[in-house]
């Protein structure tokens, strides 16, 4: 464990190094440019902003053939494909179920997780609906961390998601090389939530997470958003696994499969009904049940904002 967390120490020291290496170095090269080609750091920032395309969408068309011109009337497209309803799931299977006993989790939040819990979101990235850039969060956890601790600790006990929270303002970027942009599919929706709400959260997810490694709820095989597995030690085992059949006389084959739009059309009765299955504590499963619950969001494309609508379908 000792050895565990110097490995870790010095690899934050390590990115912090390399960071403001990297930080110095730019700056210098933008200062050289400005003097030799004064517009040479404009064009470059112009085009890393929009990626060298340009930032306005195309007339959209949906697959009955109707045409969308107006940002309203594509963000009404793009709605309607974002958050368009699944098939019901098959819930029969969860009628009647008896659950085991869940596991039992510490009560009290910790200083250390609600700081780190603020602390690590990147600082700029783009605010939800209250336009609190992650940066502030910051100078109030390092200042007032009291404030956000009384805070996070009673929704905690609550196993409460505040409404304040739940709504989002979704966002369209475009997918990298589809040939046509006139129809909605090529565009990922992002929602945007609200700072204070991302670090509760991060709070409930780490426990989450370290409940599931300690209690085993997870397969061995699951590398992905977990500690002590990348993708180096997921292609070594798949490797291994593959010589091991060869050895045998054997042809190895592999199913690889992608499951379309598998947030979005995620069922919340069958995701709290695995929770319990697996027997994670139940103030998790309340609070995951209140932040699933009477959500909203705005359609933003460029100057134009839609009003809010209910979203009652998978997860943010």
């Amino acid at each position: 464990m000792e050895t565990w967390r110097l490995f870790k120490r010095q690899r934050n020291r390590k990115g912090k190094v390399l960071s403001k290496a990297k930080r110095a170095f730019f700056r210098k090269t933008i200062e050289e440019l400005a003097i030799l080609e004064p517009w040479s750091p404009y064009k470059w920032a112009k085009k890393r902003n929009t990626g060298g395309k340009t930032l306005s969408i195309p007339i959209l068309r949906n697959n009955s053939g109707e045409t969308a011109t107006s940002l309203k009337e594509k963000a009404t497209f793009l709605r309607e494909h974002a958050f368009s309803r699944p098939l019901e799931a098959e819930l029969g299977d969860i009628l009647n179920y008896s659950y085991p006993e869940s596991l039992k989790i510490e009560d009290r939040l910790s200083t250390e997780e609600v700081l780190a819990a603020c602390l690590r979101t990147k600082p700029d990235k783009a605010p939800g609906p209250d336009g609190i850039p992650n940066r502030v969060i910051h100078l109030l956890a390092r200042s007032r961390i009291a404030l956000l601790e009384r805070l996070f600790q009673a929704c905690w006990d609550l196993s409460y998601h505040p409404r304040a929270f739940h709504k989002a303002t979704t966002v369209f970027i475009p997918k990298e090389g589809k040939k046509d942009y006139s129809n909605p599919s090529a565009y990922r929706p992002i929602a945007l939530l609200n700072t204070l709400g991302k670090a509760l959260e991060s709070i409930v997810a780490s426990r989450l997470k370290d409940i599931s490694e300690k209690s085993d709820l997870l397969p061995k095989t699951q590398f992905g958003a977990r500690p002590n597995r990348s993708t180096e030690t997921a292609l070594y085992l798949l490797k291994e696994r593959i010589l091991a059949i060869l050895a045998l006389g054997k042809i190895p084959s592999l199913l690889a499969l992608d499951v379309q739009k598998a947030f979005d059309n995620v069922s919340h009765r069958r995701l709290i009904h695995n929770l319990r299955k697996r027997r994670v504590p139940n103030k998790i499963i309340g609070w995951i049940y209140s932040f699933l619950s009477d959500r909203s969001t705005s359609m933003r494309l460029l100057d134009f904002e839609s009003s809010i609508e209910k979203v009652d379908l998978g997860i943010p």
